[in-house]
């Protein structure tokens, strides 16, 4: 018979030891400084396993980023003698609360503070459910790893990697102190190198949704297991919706390697160095839609050279699969290259307002107009010879790339892109009509160029149907006053 059970610091951990389908577990208000341990919790799907936070409750791990530092960088150079790539990721799995082999469990309402490397790390665990949560501080929000786990829910949660007020992480400290290859020195700043969620090998079936990430090095982070051969059975089905990305350093939405069936939706981005990182040996149905993305500020110190961000970041081979990747009705305001280098495939790009800023931008927010949006060199005269180490692809017709109907602010829109051999179609030169999208508000104003412009397109979808995207709606993430609309 299920229960609901009161427990404190000192009760928790032998109470939740014979957790049964059903009980719900309700955390007095203290603080809890013993790491906590969820092994072979076993609830239903109508009878979860609840711990639910309340108020004035505290998981503290009692660490700081100046305490915890220096174990970082010992790790890093560990790893590099040992001829890896430097980080903390070896001991991510090292949550505060950690959750292994578990089924039907569900955590609510908790903040954490001081938990480094991790908060909270799952491992082959299956339909774990965490909502409501507070963390500050750590490497790691959360950690996945197991080739069994599946059926992660992760939304309503905050997490602010660096709560430093004057925002140092993103403002002064250089990329490479935290993320650089080599050397590993005594000022770098490697506890850093994490992210909100990092998983590893896992099977997929995650969503994230409704969770605000700021003040960060990276946000949500999925490894398949090698670039050479990435598995297709793992990093499928992963839904990441209505997130707002706030200040992230690197990268805000990264898959590594492999990964199918992909939805990135109704998310903002607001100062992102790069906003969608898809360095994919092997992938598929990718359906990005009614996001938007803007800035007011440059990152790093100025003479940082991970300042120019791009909104894509893409692979040099990615093989073909033949299957699709749909990127439409998307609204961003941008100074740095849309996508700089490298190639993509099976692309379809379409009905995207797209507003680069001008020199009537604010000081110090990195303007260079014009600034090229696919990485060439303004300098260079075109050519048919194209090093895609410099600048994205103009193979489209081998890669199967399309970009069409998009509204496009950009001097070399659509002439000099068409001499420089980038095959737009229908790209319009023209302001969007965004009411204020240095503010990130991207409605449209009355007799915007976008209002009612978008063309029609059938996209294709993994059950084998189709989305029928209808002529007349707005170009750009919002239909009126709302986001443009998933399917049912």
């Amino acid at each position: 018979m299920a229960l609901e059970i009161r427990v404190d610091p000192s009760s928790i951990r032998e109470a939740v030891a014979a957790a049964g389908p059903g009980d719900v577990f309700l955390l007095d208000p203290g603080v809890y400084t013993r790491p906590l341990l969820l092994k072979r919790i076993r609830g239903r799907a109508d009878a979860p396993v609840i711990l639910r936070g309340q108020p004035g409750v505290v998981l503290d791990g009692g660490q700081s980023f100046e305490s915890f530092n220096p174990i970082a960088v010992e790790l890093s150079r560990d790893l590099v003698e040992d001829g890896a790539y430097p980080g903390v990721y070896p001991i991510a799995d090292q949550g505060f609360v950690r959750i292994i082999d578990c089924e039907w469990l569900r955590l609510e309402n908790l903040t954490f503070r001081g938990c480094w490397p991790t908060a909270i790390a799952i491992l082959s665990s299956r339909n774990v459910a965490l909502t409501g949560h507070d963390i500050v501080g750590g490497s790691f929000a959360i950690h996945a790893s197991g080739r069994s786990t599946a059926g992660l829910d992760i939304g309503h949660c905050t997490w602010m990697q660096d709560p430093s007020p004057d925002r140092r992480l993103w403002r002064e400290l250089g990329w490479e102190r935290v993320h650089r290859a080599s050397p590993v020195l005594d000022s770098d700043a490697r506890a850093y190198d994490g992210d909100f969620f990092r998983a590893i090998a896992i099977a997929g079936d995650v969503s994230i949704h409704d969770n605000v990430i700021e003040n960060a090095f990276n946000a949500i982070h999925l490894y398949n297991v090698s670039l050479e051969r990435p598995d297709p059975e793992l990093n499928n089905n992963v839904r990441i919706f209505r997130n707002r990305f706030r200040y992230i350093r690197d990268n805000a939405i990264e898959p590594e390697y492999g990964a199918y069936n992909w939805w990135i939706h109704h998310n903002s981005f607001f100062n992102v160095h790069k906003w969608l990182s898809l360095e994919l040996r092997r992938s598929g149905q990718f359906y990005i839609f009614g996001n938007t993305g803007w800035f007011d500020e440059q990152p790093g110190p100025p003479n940082d050279n991970h300042r120019g961000g791009a909104v894509f970041k893409l692979l040099a081979e990615p093989e073909d699969t033949g299957l699709g990747h749909y990127i439409f009705h998307n609204s961003w305001y941008l100074r740095s290259g849309y996508a700089k280098r490298h190639r993509a495939r099976n692309l379809l790009h379409f009905n995207n307002a797209i507003e680069y800023c001008g020199p009537d931008a604010p000081a110090g927010a990195g303007c260079t107009w014009p600034k090229s949006m696919f990485g060439y060199s303004l300098q260079a005269e075109p050519s048919h010879i194209c090093d895609e180490r410099d600048r994205f692809t103009i193979s489209w017709a081998e890669l199967n790339v399309r970009m069409v109907g998009d509204i496009v602010w950009h001097p070399h829109v659509p002439d000099i892109l068409h001499r420089w051999h980038y095959p737009v179609e229908g790209w319009r030169q023209e302001r969007p009509g965004f009411r204020d999208p240095t503010r990130g508000d991207f409605r449209l104003a009355d007799g915007a160029a976008a209002r009612g412009a978008a063309i029609a397109q059938t996209v294709p979808l993994p059950d084998g149907t189709e989305w029928r995207i209808p002529a007349g709606g707005d170009v750009g993430a919002l239909q009126r006053d709302a986001l443009f609309p998933a399917p049912d």
